[in-house]
């Protein structure tokens, strides 16, 4: 389980599902934060707009890491999950948000920089979700 799922199941709030749309629209967030490292995105709109249900963003980046740290995705994810989690902006209420049930995170990396974007939805499936 998810260090964010353990926070999540301990306070009694339930696990958050990975879902494939959400992923994908974090890709689209995370390239996005080369050119305007913001939740508003580059044309101006909210970071919501990029698709449908969206409730929450967490966003991150990390320069100068080595080779060595960018191949330890474990513990580079525990760097990222524990930094939101003691942020005190509102990534923390992001993660533990009873009203999400959805996820996905996505990264990009750019000229050494690490760009990471961590979406939540309170949509429980979406219509796609039948076509398959």
């Amino acid at each position: 389980m998810a260090k964010i799922d353990v926070m999540r199941v301990e306070r009694g709030i339930n696990e958050l599902l990975f879902h494939p749309q959400i992923q994908e629209w974090a890709g689209v967030r995370a390239v996005e934060q080369v050119a305007l490292f913001s939740h508003t995105r580059p044309d101006g709109r909210v970071y919501s707009t990029v698709g449908d249900g969206l409730t929450f963003e967490n966003l991150m980046f990390i320069s100068g890491l080595s080779s060595y740290e960018l191949n330890d995705t474990s513990a580079l994810a525990q760097r990222i999950v524990n930094n939101w989690y003691n942020s005190p902006t509102g990534h923390r209420e992001a993660m533990l948000s009873a009203s999400s049930n959805l996820a996905a995170v996505s990264t990009y990396v750019r000229n050494g920089t690490v760009y990471i974007v961590h979406l939540f939805s309170d949509r429980t499936m979406f219509f796609m979700d039948f076509l398959i």
